[in-house]
């Protein structure tokens, strides 16, 4: 599967967790109140009609950096510590493979993304999707990864790339086409 990174470096970071948090020093057990309020101000995996918004507004802004080379919009609405560590000409250079292949994957819009791993929030808050949009002739994957911030999920980090799409299964292809019948055979007089 050919990937093109959002930035080698925040992905690098972003997907492991390692720069969003310092390992804390060693504390003592917390209290049952205390651990079951530190869990409900953990933020939740999204429903799914809203987690389908997000891999979709994800993916078309990223498309629509590509195809006018102006990654503002991408920036702005990725999370502060991206925004942070990424400049719209970082953006541009992490995208050029990408955009140079002419690549349009507005299609995205149309199709509903199959996840190939369940949706889950990491030890560091970081919301990891993995998955593809199911289009022909090229399937488009991604690994997006996002955090809650200002009131809402935001990208910190993302994979995105195609492959070939799969072929169809020709037995279920040859089931959907209408069969010819025969003409019932005759006797001869």
């Amino acid at each position: 599967m050919r990937l093109a990174p959002l930035l080698t470096v925040c992905t690098a970071l972003c997907m492991t967790g390692s720069a969003l948090a310092q390992s804390p020093a060693p504390r003592q057990p917390a209290a049952p109140a205390q651990q079951a309020q530190a869990q409900s101000a953990r933020p939740q995996v999204p429903d799914p009609i809203s987690l389908i918004v997000m891999i979709r507004t994800t993916m078309v802004a990223l498309n629509q950096a590509n195809q006018t080379g102006n990654y503002s919009v991408l920036r702005e609405i990725s999370a502060p510590i991206f925004q942070a560590q990424n400049s719209q000409a970082q953006l541009a250079v992490a995208f050029t493979s990408l955009r140079d292949q002419r690549l349009d994957i507005s299609s995205v819009v149309a199709v509903t993304p199959e996840l190939t791993d369940a949706p889950a929030v990491d030890d560091n808050g970081i919301l990891r999707v993995t998955g593809f949009f199911p289009t022909e002739p090229l399937r488009v994957n991604f690994q997006l990864a996002y955090q809650f911030a200002n009131g809402q999920w935001r990208p910190v980090g993302m994979s995105v790339g195609t492959t070939q799409a799969p072929p169809k299964n020709p037995v279920a292809a040859e089931n959907q086409q209408p069969k010819k019948q025969n003409a019932p055979a005759r006797p001869k007089q």
